[in-house]
């Protein structure tokens, strides 16, 4: 695993100032193609030397941490996992849904749904009933679209 770029969220940047080199479980769900859920089940897998290394708290955030040994464990882990499955068999584990790209534009668009949802609940307690309704529409159509997205998805993954 490489680490490129500098990173821009805290979390992030809270592992890269720490001694030694630690990789984040998204960071290594990414490495793995598997979904961050898939390796969160394994946490409390330590005796195995497939839990994180370390975990490290950044506020009242758990950050868990991967050193290169753990996910080259996790990395035959789910080797043998996929291995084990019947040929023509779907692997066990879920795929990941989104990249990257996607899941900021996702978050994005849950950012603005929220938006509108507590914009709308403003203008109902001054009395603006019309605006308040145009709001609450606009967090509506934003929420069904990301909703349908999902629906697509799975179905496309072959559900879950």
């Amino acid at each position: 695993m490489s680490r490129t770029g500098i990173p821009r969220d805290p979390v992030t940047r809270f592992v890269r100032s720490l001694p030694g080199e630690f990789f984040t479980l998204n960071e290594v769900a990414g490495h793995l193609d598997v979904s961050p859920r898939s390796v969160r089940r394994l946490i409390g897998h330590r005796e195995d030397g497939l839990g994180p290394a370390r975990t490290g708290h950044l506020g009242k955030v758990t950050v868990y941490l991967y050193t290169a040994a753990n996910v080259e464990r996790l990395q035959h882990h789910f080797a043998l996992r996929r291995h084990a499955n019947p040929p023509g068999k779907a692997p066990i584990g879920r795929p990941r849904l989104w990249n990257a790209a996607e899941y900021a534009d996702r978050h994005a668009r849950h950012v603005r749904a929220y938006h509108w949802r507590h914009r709308a609940a403003e203008l109902l307690e001054r009395g603006e009933f019309e605006a308040a309704g145009d709001a609450q529409r606009n967090a509506a159509e934003i929420t069904n679209g990301l909703r349908a997205q999902y629906r697509r998805r799975v179905e496309e993954v072959g559900g879950w």
